[in-house]
């Protein structure tokens, strides 16, 4: 199951990643974290099953490489 990391001082807050997946990600007080279904042991960290792809694009599409996918 990929794990999703959040280095939230490079995140912007601009929501891409919550526009491409929404099932893992929401923006709070500005900066991204991911939704608590998938959440592990603080807000910037999760782990999600393999079906959920959406991950991948967030990673991708972020325009300040705040998301890391393993």
């Amino acid at each position: 199951m990929p794990k999703v990391l959040i280095d939230q001082e490079s995140c912007s807050g601009s929501g891409n990643c919550m526009a491409l997946c929404s099932e893992v990600f929401e923006v709070v007080n500005g900066v991204s974290q991911v939704v608590e279904k998938y959440r592990d042991d603080n807000l910037t960290e999760g782990t999600v099953p393999e079906e959920v792809e959406c991950v991948h694009k967030a990673e991708e599409k972020c325009p300040f490489n705040a998301i890391l996918v393993k």
